[in-house]
């Protein structure tokens, strides 16, 4: 009988010590996880900005993306045009930056839809079909949205 009873106190022990072990390391290891998934990418809740300066047309903006919401400043000076300067508001949907752009120009606050798709670490401006009520960019339907690469802001450091 003390034969059978070492031997299932040995087995008993063993199953529980290594059921402890295994536990323990799945606790850390789903610890762990959520500890990864919770932790912010590099991207979320950081300025980024972008530029282009071709000689003649300058763009600047600076955006902060938080949880896909956008905000932050923009300007556009283009070659023998009114210098224009606004904040920037919006979503990232997928690579695609739709917003509203709410700017002075000529002392008057004006008001325009904006879009870019960003591309690694270039935003390329796009545009929709023109709204003939409101003569502006249509950006409702982001499949018609196009880009002629003609402005495409390259991400640089913020000053």
């Amino acid at each position: 009988m003390k034969k059978i009873s070492y031997a299932s106190l040995i087995f008993i022990s063993a199953t529980i010590l290594f059921s402890c072990n295994g536990n323990s390391t799945s606790q850390e290891k789903s610890t762990e996880e959520q500890h990864e998934l919770k932790e912010p990418s590099a991207d979320i809740n950081s300025i980024t900005c972008y530029s282009l300066n071709n000689g003649k047309d300058t763009i600047l903006m600076k955006i902060k993306i938080d949880n896909g919401q956008v905000s932050g400043d923009l300007m556009y000076h283009y070659f023998e045009k009114d210098k224009n300067t606004g904040t920037l508001k919006g979503q990232m949907i997928g690579d695609t930056l739709l917003g509203t752009y709410i700017f002075m120009s000529e002392g008057k606050e004006s008001v325009r839809p904006v879009a870019f798709l960003k591309n690694g670490n270039e935003m390329i401006e796009g545009y929709g079909n023109i709204d003939s009520t409101t003569g502006e960019s249509d950006l409702t339907d982001r499949s018609a949205i196009e880009s002629d690469n003609k402005f495409i802001l390259k991400q640089t450091d913020c000053q």
